[in-house]
């Protein structure tokens, strides 16, 4: 099921319609822009992130979590109210458009929009729309660190232990941050019980050193074409994107 329509003028605008019916002032809610099956799956994985733009290090985390996980579906969410960023550069539906691309012809890849940055607040979004799934963030790890920075919550311990007891995390090395970042962070006295909810993912280095800011700064060069897939490069160039 998907709202999109058959001109990508129109699926702009179908875009555009799901960022401005999304209320960051509401209750947590993810609104789907491209839902790839009716039955939910056992596992849901999702990404959250800016995608600003979409690059193939954003791509492997997903596959990765498809096909070595047991994810059987991944839900790309595009986070309108994000924890730490400003929405800049490209405009929100701009980005939703580039992961539909990033999408075709990927069976197992939703997309959506989502009302509220913190993990807490996304896992009650996502239990509206998967009520029996349970539910797996992929993450980078520098976002999972910030999973546990105190700044984020009014009582840290105990919302902590409602997100990691309705939600697990599947954590990849960033740029110089290995997977043995992870185990050091889940090694200390006050994260040690949530070690049960967390996995790493290994990713190659090429992927693990690819970042959307990198992306931005060489856009239509050599180097954006390594870190893009050729349709979200495309775009980028079509639409005059972070020019």
């Amino acid at each position: 099921m998907t709202i999109f329509r058959l001109s990508e003028p129109k699926r702009r605008a179908d875009c555009a319609d799901a960022v401005d019916a999304v209320d960051l002032t509401g209750p947590p809610r993810i609104a789907l822009v491209r839902r790839v099956r009716q039955e939910p799956p056992k596992r849901i994985g999702a990404l959250a992130a800016s995608f600003n733009p979409p690059t193939k290090a954003h791509l492997k985390m997903a596959e990765i979590a498809h096909t070595e996980s047991g994810c059987g579906e991944i839900l790309m969410e595009l986070a309108k109210a994000n924890v730490d960023k400003k929405t800049e550069h490209a405009p929100l539906h701009e980005r939703l458009m580039m992961l539909d691309l990033m999408a075709q012809g990927r069976d197992w890849m939703s997309i959506g929009v989502g009302s509220h940055g913190r993990f807490i607040d996304k896992t009650a979004a996502i239990r509206e729309l998967y009520p029996a799934s349970d539910i797996v963030f992929i993450v980078g790890y520098d976002t999972f660190i910030r999973v546990f920075d105190e700044k984020y919550y009014d009582d840290r311990d105990a919302e902590l232990d409602a997100l990691f007891s309705a939600a697990a995390f599947l954590c990849a090395n960033r740029l110089d941050d290995g997977v043995e970042a992870v185990e050091t962070l889940l090694s200390r006295p006050e994260n040690r019980r949530f070690r049960g909810a967390v996995q790493t993912m290994r990713l190659p280095q090429k992927y693990a050193d690819m970042s959307s800011s990198s992306a931005r700064l060489h856009a239509g060069s050599r180097k954006a074409m390594e870190e893009l897939t050729p349709k979200v490069a495309d775009y980028i160039r079509r639409r005059n994107l972070y020019r």
